[in-house]
C-alpha cells in the first residue's frame, strides 16, 4: 500500500469555539470524501499558535475508517525581506496621518494664542469703556457694536478650538490603530502559516464526518453589562466581550463562554519550622488606623454592596454561557461584544451623600436581579436620558439578589464637609490623651423641587483596649447612633432652595503608651 499519497486539501471550517479566561478551544467539523485505503487530509488556514498536545481528530459515526495520526504543520509563508505591499501602504498612511496631526496641532496653538489675545483685548476695551463712562464720554452704540464684534470672533475661535480638539483626538486614535496594524503585519505570526495533517485509513470509499479540536492562546473573554435608566425602570443587558489574535478567522461560529480555569492548580502549603523566641516586651503599643472593607457578596436583604476583586468571578461554580446566535470574530485583537441576556425591573431611586469620599450627592438605584442566572462581575455602561452617563463596575450578583448602581452626582445638591480635631489638655493624673473629632456637612438644594437626601458618615471602631471611641450623641444631629460597623445615616428633607446641616462628634481616647493614632 502506498504510504506517500498526494495530500487532499479539504475545507473543514471552525464551527464552535469555547472561550476561557485566557485561551480558547476550537472545534472544526465537516464532511470529507474518502477513497479506499490510506488518505492524507490537509486543513488550511489554521492558527500557528495551536497547541500540539491538545489536538484531537476523529471520524464521527464511521465504522469503515479510522484516524491514524493528526499533527500541525507550520511553515513560513514569506521571507523577512519580502514584506507584503500592504505594510508599505500602511506606513505611508501613517506618515500622512502624523503630518495631518502636526498641522492640526499648529493650528490649535495659533487659535489658542488668538483666544488669549482676544481675552486681553476685551479686558483692555472694558477698562477704556469704564474710564470713558466715568468722564461721561464715548458712544454707547459704538461700545455695543465693538463688544458684539469681539464676542462673535471669540465664539468663533472657541468653536474652532473645540472642533480641532475633536479632530485631533480622532486623528490620535487613527494613528494608534495604524501602528497596531503595522506591528501585527510585521510580527512573526503574520509571516507564519499552519495547516492540519490528518492521516485516515478507510476500508471503502465514501463520505465521513471529521471532527477536530485544539486549543489556542491569545484569545479571552470578559463579562460586560449595560444599564439604561428610564424613570423608575432599569433595563440591564449582559454579554461577553471577546478578543482574539490567534491568526485564524472564526466565521459564523457558535460561541460558548466558560469560567473554568483549566490551568489553576492547587498545591499543599509548605511546612516551615515554627521557632518560638523570647522577646523583650515593648514599652509602647503601635496602633494603626486602616480602612476595612466589609466583605459581602451583594446587597442581600439590606446590606451595602462593596466592590470585589475584578475579573471573572463565578461564585464558586463553573458557569458555561452560550451565545444565542452565530458570530464572526476577526483575528485583529479588537473587542467584539456579544449580547447574552437582558431583563427589565422596577428600580428604587435615592440620593445619597458619602461626605468622607466625595462632597457630592450621588443618585443611586436599587433593583432585583430577575434574570435566570447570576450576573458576573464586570464593567457597566450607564445610559440615562438617551445618552451615556458614565461607567461603573458590578460585583457578583446571584439570581433574586438586589443590585445597586450609582448614576453620578445630582447637580442640584451642593455638599460641603468640614472636619475638625481638637486635642484636649492632658490631665495631670491621667495616662489618657483625648482628641475630640467634629464633622459638619452643609447641604443646599439649588432646584425648585424638594429633595430627599440620605447622608452617611462613620466613626472609627477600636480593636484594642488602649484605644477607646466615645460617641457624643448630644452634639450629633438627631441623636443618631452608629451601627455595629460605625456608620450613621440621616434622612434629610430639603425644601426647594432650602438647606440643612448635619453634625457628628466623637472622642478618640488613647493611652499614653500608644503611638500611631
Amino acid at each position: 500500500m502506498d504510504r506517500n499519497p498526494d495530500v487532499l486539501t479539504v475545507d473543514i471550517p471552525v464551527t464552535e469555539v469555547t472561550l476561557l479566561e485566557d485561551r480558547a478551544q476550537v472545534v472544526r467539523e465537516g464532511t470529507v470524501d474518502l477513497s479506499e485505503g490510506f488518505v492524507r487530509l490537509a486543513i488550511a488556514e489554521v492558527s500557528p499558535l495551536a497547541v500540539d498536545r491538545t489536538l484531537t481528530a476523529r471520524l464521527v459515526d464511521c465504522k469503515t475508517a479510522v484516524v491514524l495520526d493528526a499533527r500541525i504543520r507550520r511553515e513560513r509563508r514569506i521571507l523577512d525581506k519580502d514584506r507584503p505591499q500592504d505594510v508599505r501602504e500602511l506606513e505611508a498612511e501613517l506618515r500622512h496621518a502624523e503630518a495631518g496631526l502636526a498641522v492640526m496641532n499648529t493650528r490649535s496653538v495659533t487659535k489658542e494664542a488668538r483666544a488669549r489675545d482676544l481675552a486681553t483685548l476685551k479686558g483692555q476695551y472694558l477698562a477704556e469703556v469704564a474710564e470713558e463712562a466715568a468722564w461721561a464720554k464715548g458712544d454707547s452704540a459704538r461700545w455695543h457694536q465693538a463688544m458684539v464684534s469681539l464676542g462673535k470672533e471669540e465664539d468663533g475661535v472657541t468653536k474652532e478650538l473645540s472642533q480641532l480638539a475633536q479632530d485631533m483626538e480622532r486623528a490620535g486614535d487613527d494613528i494608534s490603530r495604524l501602528k497596531s496594524r503595522i506591528a501585527a503585519a510585521r510580527s512573526s505570526n503574520a509571516d507564519m502559516g499552519a495547516s492540519l495533517r490528518v492521516d485516515v485509513e478507510s476500508e471503502t470509499a465514501g463520505s465521513a464526518h471529521l471532527y477536530v479540536t485544539y486549543t489556542v492562546p491569545c484569545a479571552c473573554w470578559r463579562p460586560w453589562h449595560s444599564a439604561e435608566l428610564s424613570d423608575h425602570h432599569v433595563r440591564l443587558t449582559s454579554g461577553a466581550c471577546v478578543w482574539q489574535n490567534t491568526g485564524e478567522v472564526w466565521r459564523a461560529v457558535k460561541l460558548h463562554f466558560s469560567t473554568e480555569r483549566t490551568t489553576e492548580a492547587t498545591e499543599p502549603p509548605q511546612l516551615d519550622e515554627d521557632v518560638v523566641r523570647v522577646m523583650e516586651r515593648r514599652d509602647t503599643v503601635v496602633a494603626q488606623a486602616r480602612d476595612q472593607a466589609i466583605q459581602d457578596t451583594g446587597l442581600g436583604a439590606g446590606e451595602t454592596a462593596l466592590p470585589k476583586v475584578f475579573g471573572i468571578e463565578d461564585g464558586g461554580d463553573v458557569r458555561l454561557l452560550h451565545a444565542p446566535e452565530t458570530t464572526t470574530i476577526l483575528s485583529d485583537g479588537r473587542p467584539t461584544r456579544i449580547q447574552l441576556s437582558f431583563f427589565e425591573g422596577e428600580a428604587h431611586l435615592e440620593t445619597v451623600v458619602f461626605g468622607e469620599c466625595a462632597e457630592a450627592a450621588v443618585i443611586k438605584t436599587t433593583f432585583i436581579n430577575t434574570s435566570d442566572g447570576p450576573l458576573l462581575p464586570g464593567p457597566v455602561e450607564l445610559i440615562r436620558g438617551g445618552g451615556p452617563a458614565g461607567r461603573t463596575r458590578m460585583a457578583f450578583i446571584s439570581p433574586g439578589e438586589r443590585v445597586a448602581l450609582g448614576w453620578g452626582a445630582d447637580p442640584a445638591i451642593r455638599v460641603t464637609r468640614t472636619a475638625r480635631v481638637n486635642q484636649e489638655k492632658h490631665k495631670m493624673l491621667s495616662n489618657w490623651v483625648r482628641n475630640r473629632h467634629e464633622v459638619s456637612l452643609a447641604l443646599s438644594n439649588l432646584s425648585g423641587s424638594p429633595r430627599t437626601v440620605h447622608v452617611k458618615e462613620r466613626i472609627p471602631i477600636s480593636e484594642i483596649e488602649k484605644v477607646e471611641i466615645a460617641f457624643d450623641p448630644k452634639e450629633t444631629t438627631g441623636r443618631t447612633k452608629p451601627d455595629a460597623d460605625g456608620f450613621l445615616t440621616w434622612i434629610l428633607q430639603l425644601a426647594p432652595y432650602g438647606h440643612d446641616t448635619v453634625n457628628l462628634a466623637y472622642v478618640l481616647a488613647r493611652h499614653s503608651d500608644v503611638v500611631g493614632v
